[in-house]
């Protein structure tokens, strides 16, 4: 298992922070181009009690699940990716999923955490 945590301000695709079109339709994208492939639909949670909606997502994925977080207010995104994998190319430093995830956003990342590789069965003992 891997988890891979990125959060920062966009200055790309900023319509992905207010609608539910616009992250179903950007989600998929972005598993195709990091190399994952999605199951299911995108599902889209809108926030009322923001003023900008504040959309959240979850896509499910072969692998197991992305999750996208929108903070509209202060162009702030967070993405989540859990995988039963290992995420290919990625490590403590950075890596190819990292770099595009950013480039699709043009992301100012105030954020990056990365577990790499661990077993939950040995976790949850």
């Amino acid at each position: 298992m891997a988890v891979l945590l990125i959060g920062g301000v966009a200055h790309r695709n900023l319509e992905v922070m207010h609608g539910r079109e616009a992250l179903e339709k950007w989600l998929p994208e972005l598993c195709t181009l990091i190399g994952m492939k999605p199951v299911g639909k995108v599902h889209v949670e809108l926030y009322a009690h923001w003023p900008d909606g504040a959309p959240s997502a979850v896509l499910f994925i072969e692998e197991s699940a992305i999750l996208v977080h929108t903070y509209p207010e202060r162009w702030y995104i967070e993405i989540l990716l859990h995988s039963c994998k290992p995420i290919p190319g990625e490590d403590e430093d950075g890596g190819p999923v990292t770099d595009a995830i950013v480039a699709q956003l043009s992301l100012d990342v105030r954020e990056r955490h990365y577990l790499g590789t661990f077993n939950w069965r040995t976790l949850s003992t």
